[in-house]
């Protein structure tokens, strides 16, 4: 019986760097791009070999980086690719990351017709002075229209991002952000905290005091008024970030929570497969010369050891409204979490963080255990 297994594909090209971003992502020319693609095609041959038709691909995601800066054909082809080289369940998940700024009718198309079913866009503000602030080129009216394309050409499952945190951000903002996405249709919404990292613009100005931020308690208000209003509006939260109309939950992000296998395909790319966590070089013109000479050019790969699978276990689910499964987590561990942690669960439970359900059967956060999700964690592994 072949074993489930989802996809990443990484496509590491934006029309320009955000203020904010850290990710693996550069501005490049069209020949890099088309080098890129002609070794991705060929990790991708490459990797399904080595699986040996073992598994069934559940869920694609296609990130980034910005996919939709792409030429017209080439996210088509790379689907095609793995439609030729690896089993594809017939009702998998297919999703690609697309910026409202370069996505086309014609590429919605393009996207539909290659076999897509889910589209995720950042919004990540409606008003124009944040989505200055963070570097976006799009507006509020561009979004809107690459919603339309969307709909236009057959893909109804859209997910729309919103950054919470930024400069200035009010709660009246955050509420005209989400009134935007409800009111447009889209099916599922994505909440991140802004992170400063390094190597962003956003850092330099923080590190030299440009950068206003608000405080924690602030931000926390912010969340809390976009979880009201997300759930005012028919939307339920199912992991700490991520909110649905029920029946369009994100299936492929389930799968890093369930702690399930995904091979990660691309410069920067990771994956989880048989037991090993590893990665791909996050440099792209080093990823393209090792597989130029058909060499993966891996920046780690580790066995996970039985402690730090428990750990992640334990964090990955309580990031979800479904909690950690007690009766799973004693049969694969073989420790009863009940037993090695009873005062820390009890003062927890007590203390109005986490509950569990009446057979006990499952331990998850309640709204002011999210709130300080990170601390639980740390005190239950």
């Amino acid at each position: 019986m072949r074993r489930p297994l989802s996809l990443y594909i990484h496509i590491p090209f934006c029309m320009s760097k955000c203020n904010y971003c850290a990710f693996a992502s550069v501005v490049a020319g069209e020949k890099a791009k088309n080098d890129y693609i002609d070794q991705l095609i060929s990790e991708i041959k490459n990797r399904a070999k080595e699986l040996s038709g073992g598994y069934e691909v559940q869920t694609i995601y296609i990130g980034g980086g910005t996919p939709s800066v792409l030429d017209d054909g080439k996210v088509a082809e790379i689907l095609s690719t793995v439609y030729m080289n690896f089993i594809v369940n017939n009702n998998a998940e297919i999703t690609i990351e697309v910026n409202p700024s370069s996505l086309t009718l014609n590429k919605a198309r393009e996207y539909y017709g290659a076999g897509v079913t889910r589209v995720s866009m950042g919004l990540q503000a409606s008003q124009e002075r944040h989505l200055k602030t963070l570097g976006r080129k799009h507006t509020k009216e561009t979004f809107l229209t690459a919603v339309e394309y969307l709909k236009s050409a057959g893909i109804t499952n859209i997910n729309g991002d919103v950054i919470l945190g930024l400069p200035t951000q009010t709660e009246k903002d955050v509420k005209e952000s989400i009134e935007v996405l409800a009111t447009c249709g889209v099916k599922h919404i994505s909440m991140y905290m802004l992170e400063i990292e390094e190597g962003t613009k956003f850092k330099q100005l923080k590190d030299n005091d440009l950068l206003p931020l608000p405080t924690e308690s602030e931000t926390i208000n912010l969340y809390n008024t976009a979880k009201n209003a997300l759930e005012k509006v028919g939307y339920k939260r199912y992991e700490i970030s991520n909110f649905a109309i029920p029946g369009f939950e994100s299936k492929h992000n389930q799968v890093y929570w369930d702690r399930g296998e995904y091979l990660g395909l691309g410069a920067s790319a990771h994956s989880f497969v048989d037991g090993y966590r590893f990665a791909n070089s996050s440099n792209v013109n080093q990823y393209v010369s090792h597989m130029q000479i058909k060499e993966i050019p891996l920046e780690y790969k580790d066995k996970i050891s039985e402690e730090e699978a428990q750990e992640e276990a334990i964090m990955l689910a309580l990031r979800t409204s479904k909690g950690l499964d007690l009766h799973d987590f004693s049969k694969q561990f073989g420790k009863t979490l009940l037993e090695t942690k009873k005062e820390e669960i009890a003062k927890l439970v007590k203390d109005g963080f986490i509950a569990t359900d009446e057979c006990y059967t499952r331990l998850y956060a309640t709204d002011k255990g999210f709130m300080v999700l990170n601390k639980i964690i740390e005190i239950l592994i």
